[in-house]
């Protein structure tokens, strides 16, 4: 399409874009008169309504009531106004949703070619066209459509002898090929061409007939369709570029013609995914694999065009100049592998192996992992191959792994696959394991000693006996420890988690208590921050416990307990509290000896009558008011709060223990695998290349993982199947 047709276009549009934002505002004014109008009444109403109770019969009482019904009826008019406000918005399309209501009903009502090309007149859309000629097909819809978009989009699949429409379609584009590469030009579906449109509808006889009719093919090829209707999180993102539209609907024959007419299997859209990310993101592994051995056959035609074209070039100068000694070398020939496709990153710096990992595509994950894996020999049941580390594990490239990702993101499903767990098996049983453990002992070490320092008074006696020695020198290391872990935290907070978070809060907490102590000399201060310390200090050994099989899957459901049941079942009993409260206080209390702070206080007794089982007798009897209303209050508090409540909060807690006892091993095998990544993230890279000898063999400067299939199972699953 060119810059002028496109100009032409859009300011065919304006008048609509300019008529829905005067609609926009006016309806925001109505609806700010209404609000401020009904405001006014209330306010006149409630003066009004004062007088009266204080029994003030005067003319400030008739002139107050007639002010707010003034304002009502104004509010009224206003509100009317504002309903025609809001239809004049409607006519003109508020949203995505009404331009296309506003496109079918142009379509059936405009008149002219627009409803000749609805009906399928094929003979009246050629009169047309032959009277008006390339002006009518410049003409734009509710949408930014052209005449030729729509016959494009009714059409559908059918064959272009059976459509009316494709035959209309053919009969104009033949007769005016510029109008083929026209787009959309509306917001909602702006940069579509008519060949998106026929590739979705997976007409592949309109495909070709439009790539040989378009006067520009790679313009069409080109063409990116960036509305509303296709950015992503869209049921219809598919990439912007028609052959990534191919790849996303799983169209393995357009692709190939795509391709053959010079589609650019690189192109990368507004977020940077190319082709492959498509595939990755609609699920079709045998479009992957089609546009990559395209690809790759391509490269090879391309590579030998070229050097054909070389050594002609080399003879002809050896014939001109016999005397020449040197020859051209080849290192300047074009040599793209396939790999060089498949590691092209989007805008977030992800291969499409790697954004498989982080979006949680498992079967497309899988199978680029397998795609990677060579195999080295088979005999008999026994298969070795070997798995490229550089995609896969972490501190292996720039920029994240597709490990890190995964356990990052917490896709279970992606976690079981067998070779990832055939890696993390292998990491903890050559070195991670030790770490764990000794991380484990260390800290529960720490934890005892910080105790024992904390809870007896040697290290701030002051005197110079054996015991306070080794208490303040103890206190010291302590110091030392918790400055050195937060430092740790620091280099490493970008990848924060939430045992980072807890070990975080300690040392903060920890630091806090040791400055109001010795600087601010405020005690009462400095040992309630150590208190918290304290809680802090132990949730973190609790959470390194999640490491153990045994235990880990407990801890797990502690927090998925505390976080799924006892968060939205403490706002549920916040907003009981408070209703009940608020009945039982306004009963009790007459109006003249009502406060915050007495109602304060009737909040924390309710919640202690809670606690208490519920009914308490001696405060109904003790009532000076309203007996019978406080007693039927106190059962309804009892039956709602003691009973259901309560009982709620178990089933609760039950249902969420069962759910978390079906998945917990593969909870477990998570949690581990977080501090797993944790702990080799905490380590130089030095020492642990040095430790992590035997998880993997290096081949010309690259890291794989060799396993080695028995019935095509890895080890895991072996051992996994005997457990």
């Amino acid at each position: 399409m060119s810059a002028d047709a496109a100009d032409a276009a859009r300011a065919a549009l304006a008048a609509r874009q300019l008529a829905r934002r005067r609609a926009f505002n006016a309806a925001r004014r109505c609806a700010v008169a209404v609000s401020v109008l009904a405001l006014a009444s209330l306010i006149c109403f409630a003066r009004a309504l004062a007088r009266l109770e204080a029994r003030g019969r005067d003319a400030s009482l008739a002139r107050d009531a007639a002010l707010g019904a003034l304002a009502a009826a104004a509010a009224r008019a206003a509100a009317r106004r504002c309903e025609r406000a809001e239809d004049a918005l409607a006519s003109v399309g508020a949203r995505g949703a009404a331009d296309v209501e506003l496109q079918t009903a142009h379509a059936a009502s405009a008149g002219g070619l627009w409803q000749a090309l609805k009906t399928g007149d094929e003979d009246e859309v050629k009169a047309l066209v032959a009277r008006d000629g390339e002006r009518a097909l410049r003409q734009r819809g509710p949408v930014g459509e052209t005449p030729l978009h729509l016959m494009v989009l009714y059409g559908g699949a059918s064959s272009m002898e059976r459509s009316a429409q494709l035959r209309s379609a053919r009969h104009v584009g033949e007769r005016f090929p510029k109008t083929v590469n026209d787009v959309y030009v509306g917001d909602e579906y702006f940069g579509e061409s008519a060949l998106h449109i026929a590739v979705v509808n997976k007409n592949v006889e309109l495909v070709r007939w439009l790539l040989a009719t378009s006067v520009d093919a790679k313009g069409l090829l080109a063409a990116r369709a960036t509305g509303r209707f296709f950015s992503r999180g869209a049921p219809c993102y598919y990439g912007e570029y028609a052959l990534s539209f191919a790849a996303s609907t799983g169209q393995g024959e357009l692709v190939e013609i795509l391709l053959a007419a010079g589609a650019d299997a690189t192109a990368q859209d507004t977020h940077g995914n190319t082709c492959l990310h498509m595939a990755v993101i609609h699920n079709q592994p045998e479009m992957y694999t089609l546009i990559c051995e395209r690809w790759e056959r391509g490269k090879v035609e391309a590579n030998a065009s070229t050097l054909a074209r070389a050594s002609s070039a080399r003879w002809r100068r050896r014939a001109a100049d016999a005397d020449a000694d040197a020859a051209p070398s080849d290192a300047s020939q074009p040599s793209v592998s396939t790999s060089s496709l498949e590691r092209l990153s989007n805008a977030d710096g992800l291969s499409p192996m790697l954004f498989a990992a982080r979006s949680g595509f498992k079967d497309m994950f899988e199978f680029l992992l397998n795609r990677t894996c060579i195999t080295e020999w088979a005999y008999g049941p026994v298969t070795c191959q070997r798995m490229p580390l550089l995609d896969v594990d972490t501190r292996q490239r720039k920029g994240t792994g597709a490990l890190a990702e995964i356990v990052a993101n917490g896709h279970l499903d992606l976690l079981s696959i067998p070779l990832i767990q055939e890696l993390l098996q292998r990491k903890w049983d050559f070195y991670i394991g030790r770490l764990f453990y000794e991380r484990v002992w260390h800290t529960l070490a720490f934890l005892i000693t910080m105790t024992l320092v904390h809870v007896t008074s040697y290290a701030d006696s002051g005197s110079d006996d054996t015991l306070s020695a080794v208490a303040q020198t103890a206190k010291t290391a302590i110091l030392g420890v918790v400055i050195a872990q937060i430092g740790a935290e620091y280099r490493h907070r970008k990848h924060m988690s939430g045992q980072s978070a807890v070990s975080v809060m300690f040392c903060v907490t920890y630091l806090a208590s040791f400055v109001s102590r010795v600087i601010f000399h405020d005690e009462l201060r400095a040992d309630a921050m150590l208190a918290v310390s304290f809680l802090f200090a132990w949730f973190y050994f609790a959470s390194l416990l999640m490491g153990f099989k045994s235990i880990g899957h407990f801890v797990i459901m502690i927090y998925e307990i505390i976080m799924d049941d006892v968060r939205p079942f403490l706002s549920i009993l916040g907003i009981f509290v408070v209703a009940f409260s608020t009945a039982i206080y306004v009963v009790l209390q007459p109006t003249s000896a009502r406060s915050v702070r007495d109602f304060s206080g009737q909040l924390e007794t309710c919640f202690e009558w809670l606690t208490n089982g519920g009914y308490e007798g001696g405060v109904v009897a003790a009532a000076e008011r309203g007996k019978v209303l406080m007693g039927f209050l106190m059962a309804a508090f009892t039956i709602l709060g003691a009973v259901v409540l309560l009982n709620l909060l178990v089933a609760m807690m039950g249902d969420t223990y069962a759910k978390v006892s079906e998945n917990a091993v593969a909870k477990w095998r998570l949690e581990r695998a977080r501090i797993m990544l944790r702990l080799e993230r905490h380590i130089p890279t030095p020492r642990r290349d040095r430790l992590a000898r035997g998880v993997w063999i290096v081949l010309d400067g690259a890291r794989f993982l060799q396993v080695q299939l028995v019935d095509g199972l890895t080890s895991f699953e072996q051992r996994d199947a005997r457990d």
